[in-house]
């Protein structure tokens, strides 16, 4: 199992935007977007914290994951209370989907060698977002387990203990 902290504003994967020179078309995310210093953020987390597992580079995975998001500045008032409009979940259209604010810590994890392919998530459950509560700072927190791993847990016994058909399956 990798349990993953990553502090920082989660930002969601943009959609690519498309230049045309001549006949030649090529997608690309505008080098300024703040998706590039959230993707920083996500490896350095990895790298600070080490979180590197074997029997998950190359199993079918399933991804939990709950993003923790900045409230905007239209949601206080002038001496810091929250306004009586101000949405309790981030629903807005600027708040982020939660597949695109998962996408970019998959593409990170991938791109660091974590697992081979992010193909390899078969199941991503669980993904929520908030807004922050009152002096809490922003930040993701994103868990991804192998199938075995997942039946541990539910079941209560070790990863070790899971006998399938056949065959014991160690993690």
């Amino acid at each position: 199992m990798l349990l993953l902290h990553i502090p920082g504003s989660p930002i969601p994967q943009p959609r690519h935007r498309v230049a045309v020179r001549g006949k030649n078309a090529r997608a690309y995310i505008p080098s300024k977007h703040p998706v590039h210093a959230w993707r920083e953020a996500v490896r350095m987390s990895l790298v600070e914290q080490g979180v590197f597992d074997p029997a998950i580079s190359s199993s079918h995975l399933i991804v939990m994951a709950n993003f923790v998001l900045p409230r905007p500045a239209s949601h206080y008032t002038k001496n810091g209370a929250l306004t009586k409009s101000a949405r309790p979940e981030p629903t807005g259209a600027r708040d982020g989907d939660v597949d695109n604010l998962l996408k970019p810590v998959l593409d990170v994890m991938e791109a660091e060698g974590v697992f081979l392919n992010d193909s390899q998530v078969v199941r991503a459950f669980d993904v929520s977002k908030r807004f922050c509560d009152e002096n809490e700072e922003p930040f993701a927190k994103v868990c991804i387990l192998t199938h075995v791993e997942l039946f541990a847990l539910l079941s209560g016994l070790t990863p070790k203990q899971i006998i399938f058909p056949g065959a014991l399956c160690y993690v």
